[in-house]
C-alpha cells in the first residue's frame, strides 16, 4: 500500500503482504520522486507518473544507480531515564543482501556523532538458476534466502542511545530484519 504527500516530498510503503508478529506491517518511506499518480496491473507491476513521465517501479536501483537504505532509532532509554547505559553488544540479522556493506551506527546523549562498525555480509551460495547440477539442492545451494547474524560489540556510555543501520541497495535485495541490543545499566545519573 502507497500514501503519498506530495507537499511532504514523501511516499509511505507498507507491505501488508506479510504482516510482523505483532500485526503491524514494515514500513519505508520514498523521498524525492514526486509522483503525480500510482498505478498497479493484475500481475503486481506498479507504475509511477510524475512531471518527467512514466516508470516502472522494478529491480532494485534508482534509475541506474544504487540508493541508501537508512535505519536510525530514536533516542533509547531501554525503561530508565536516570541510569547511565553501556552497549556491550548489537545483534543485526539481515536478509539476502549478499556482498553488501552494512554500517552500524550508534551515538549517545543525542549527540550525532555517531560511531561506526562496518562489515561485508558474505557471498551467496545459490546455484545457477537455484538448481543444482543434478536437480537437487545438495551440492549447490539450499532453498532459502541468504540469512546473516552478525553480533557487534560496541563502547561509549550515556542516558539514551540512538542506533542506526545504512547499506547500498544496488541491484540486489536486502532485508533488515532484526536488531537486538544489549545494554549494561550502570549507575544513576
Amino acid at each position: 500500500m502507497l500514501l503519498n504527500f506530495p507537499n511532504l516530498a514523501v511516499v509511505y510503503c507498507f507491505d501488508t503482504r506479510f504482516p510482523l508478529q505483532d500485526g503491524s506491517f514494515r514500513a519505508t518511506t520514498w523521498s524525492h520522486i514526486n509522483p503525480s499518480i500510482f498505478a498497479n496491473t493484475s500481475t503486481e507491476a506498479v507504475y509511477i507518473g510524475n512531471s518527467t513521465g512514466i516508470a516502472q517501479y522494478t529491480g532494485f536501483q534508482d534509475g541506474t544507480t544504487g540508493y541508501l537504505l537508512s535505519y536510525f532509532s530514536h533516542p533509547l532509554s531501554f525503561g530508565d531515564t536516570s541510569n547511565l547505559k553501556f552497549l556491550k553488544k548489537i545483534n543485526l540479522t539481515t536478509f539476502d543482501g549478499a556482498e553488501a556493506i552494512v554500517v552500524l551506527n550508534w551515538a549517545y546523549d543525542y549527540s550525532g556523532a555517531y560511531k561506526k562498525q562496518a562489515y561485508t555480509l558474505p557471498k551467496s551460495n545459490v546455484g545457477q538458476y537455484n538448481i543444482s547440477e543434478f536437480n537437487t539442492e545438495a551440492e549447490y545451494s539450499s532453498s532459502i534466502a541468504l540469512i546473516t547474524r552478525k553480533k557487534i560489540n560496541t563502547s561509549g556510555q550515556g542516558t539514551v542511545v540512538a542506533v542506526g543501520v545504512e547499506t547500498t541497495v544496488d541491484g540486489k535485495t536486502i532485508a533488515l530484519q532484526e536488531i537486538n541490543i544489549q545494554p549494561l545499566m550502570g549507575r544513576i545519573v
